[in-house]
């Protein structure tokens, strides 16, 4: 009986550079994970966190600051007790990205524009259309570069835009479920 090789064990050297790259991006996120969550936190201390290597997190730490994700921070009082130097700390910088979220209802739409901390920067409400998915469509892009533009951030400083509808999508980007707000079936919103 014969078996399938392992992809694994049997990768060419573009699979190692794709399960490298995989693995670098999943330290990244966890490294940057612990600072949003240990704000502010030395490197030392994200070694211990992460449990990944002191030069591995030297260099993600660096990549993140250099990418302006992260920022030096003033070392809270826990941070400074005790002798010696004094670690320098990070945490997130907020106005490295923004993000908006909306919420599709049958009646009005709410969205809210935040910072990479997740404070909220501004909202906003209007009446839902009735008019069909195409003028939703062009509310939800007023709405959303509304938000943005009121705060003067620049449009492609808004990393993500999520959007919350009543009903079902489809595998093409449609809506089903959602009676009360005319043309989503019809329409992709999802794109």
């Amino acid at each position: 009986m014969t078996s399938d090789p392992d992809p694994i064990a049997s990768s060419s050297p573009d699979r190692a550079g794709n399960r490298h790259e995989i693995v670098r991006r999943a330290n990244v996120e966890l490294v940057f994970q612990s600072i949003v969550d240990h704000a502010p936190v030395s490197r030392a201390s994200l070694v211990s966190l992460t449990r990944l290597s002191k030069p591995t997190v030297l260099r993600l730490v660096a990549a993140l600051e250099q990418e302006g994700l992260i920022r030096r921070a003033t070392p809270g009082a826990s941070v400074r007790r005790g002798a010696g130097r004094i670690p320098v700390v990070y945490e997130p910088d907020p106005d490295a990205a923004y993000v908006i979220g909306v919420d599709v209802g049958g009646t009005k739409l709410a969205a809210a524009l935040a910072d990479l901390a997740g404070n909220v920067r501004a909202e906003a409400e209007i009446p839902t259309p009735r008019s069909g998915a195409e003028a939703l469509l062009v509310e939800l892009a007023d709405l959303t570069q509304g938000l943005a533009e009121g705060l003067g951030i620049p449009w492609d400083r808004v990393a993500a835009v999520t959007v919350g509808t009543p009903g079902v999508e489809n595998a093409d980007g449609t809506i089903r479920l959602a009676d009360n707000i005319p043309g989503l079936g019809s329409t992709p919103l999802a794109t």
